[in-house]
């Protein structure tokens, strides 16, 4: 399940009924899809014939202090192990976003995908997986 914004106060699992173009927003290791709620209502403002998505990530995020999501696991993980549960991650992440792009009947091309920290390097190394997933992608302090 994601949320999707159709107007800057409202989050609905259901996408808005002719949109022209799809941002999705990926969280950081550990955070909450609606942790970027005020960055949707920034997009929202600039393009509001835009559906937005937050889904989040494919995993609970493995924490004893607080709850959240990750898209792939960084527990006892080391340089070493990373490509390794990226790429194990990547077929289900991909399944995600064309099913996002499907839900809101917006083509890759037309889809930005934004991802912070654990997000950029989902969003990244996804395009670089599936040659025209998106369209445009914007990647914030990932590696």
């Amino acid at each position: 399940m994601y949320y999707t914004l159709n107007d800057a106060s409202l989050l609905s699992d259901t996408p808005p009924a002719n949109a022209r173009q799809l941002i999705i927003l990926l969280h950081g290791l550990g955070a909450q899809p609606t942790d970027l709620l005020d960055m949707a209502r920034a997009f929202h403002e600039a393009w509001p014939e835009a559906a937005i998505a937050l889904p989040p990530g494919l995993q609970a995020f493995e924490s004893a202090y607080w709850t959240g999501w990750q898209w792939f696991s960084v527990s006892e993980l080391d340089e070493n192990d990373r490509p390794e549960r990226i790429a194990a991650a990547m077929p289900d992440f991909v399944t995600l976003i064309r099913q996002i792009q499907t839900q809101s009947l917006v083509p890759p091309t037309d889809t930005v995908i934004v991802g912070f920290s654990q997000g950029a390097i989902m969003a990244l190394e996804a395009i670089k997986t599936v040659d025209g997933l998106a369209g445009r992608v914007l990647a914030f302090a990932g590696r």
